[in-house]
């Protein structure tokens, strides 16, 4: 709904749907498929496997590690916004992933720029904002610096 909605998952595997507006979304203990969809959204993973698909609008997300709770975060918007993505934990070696495929043709050239371990900024042109504590990162196949 166009609503700011609060929204959250249950014990088992969910699909939530954000919608329009500004929502709170978290995840649940089962691993979850989450589309943010249009709106200013928070994004709290859960304990399992999530797969986060950000929406327009200045997003943010956040991980929260441990055994099991890698997340894939996808950031794929044709609408210029701002992200801030923060995996679960630090120095994991199997850890969260952050999918950046610019205006979703995969095509988009992306920048990214470390500023320490497992973390950095990126900017696609459309979309830019800033990440943290992800082990794996994922660009178009446009041409990409890194």
């Amino acid at each position: 709904d166009a609503g700011d909605d609060a929204l959250s998952g249950g014990a088992d595997y969910d699909t939530i749907y954000g919608g329009a507006g500004a929502d709170t979304i978290i995840g649940g203990a089962g691993g979850d498929f989450v589309y943010g969809e249009e709106g200013d959204d928070v994004v709290y993973c859960g304990d399992d496997l999530d797969v986060i698909f950000s929406g327009q609008g200045n997003d943010t997300h956040h991980g929260v590690g441990g055994d099991g709770g890698d997340d894939i975060i996808v950031v794929n918007d044709a609408d210029a916004s701002t992200k801030a993505v923060a995996g679960g934990k630090t120095g994991e070696t199997s850890g969260d992933s952050l999918i950046l495929s610019g205006d979703g043709s995969n095509s988009t050239a992306v920048e990214v720029a470390f500023t320490g371990d497992e973390a950095g900024t990126f900017d696609d042109g459309t979309n830019s904002g800033t990440f943290a504590e992800i082990e794996r990162l994922t660009t178009s196949s446009g041409d990409d610096t890194v």
